[in-house]
């Protein structure tokens, strides 16, 4: 299941959908900007993490991070940074994958 992301460049919004989204170790996961225009993408963990880093991110506007197999079955925060048309926006609260 891909986890969309959208930035409403008129009222500075950024949006994660869908939130909470669960997945099990081993499994891919695909976060991508909706729309173009995007130049950078960075998906942080900073209380922990499912993946093999903390933080995953490309010059482009999309993502992509494979969940450990022995990952804790536990819900993990975690932030977006997107760059679109030169200006950066962040999620104002974070979005969760849930490991089962």
């Amino acid at each position: 299941m891909p986890i969309s992301i959208t930035v409403d460049s008129v009222t500075g919004t950024i949006t994660v959908a869908p939130t909470p989204a669960s997945f099990k170790g081993g499994d891919i996961v695909q976060w991508s900007v909706l729309g173009g225009g995007c130049t950078g993408l960075t998906i942080s963990f900073t209380h922990g993490t499912p993946f093999s880093t903390p933080q995953l991110s490309a010059s482009s506007g999309a993502v992509e991070g494979g969940i450990l197999p022995g990952a804790a079955s536990v819900g993990y925060g975690y932030t977006v940074s997107a760059v679109v048309g030169g200006k950066l926006y962040v999620t104002p609260m974070e979005p969760e994958i849930i490991v089962m």
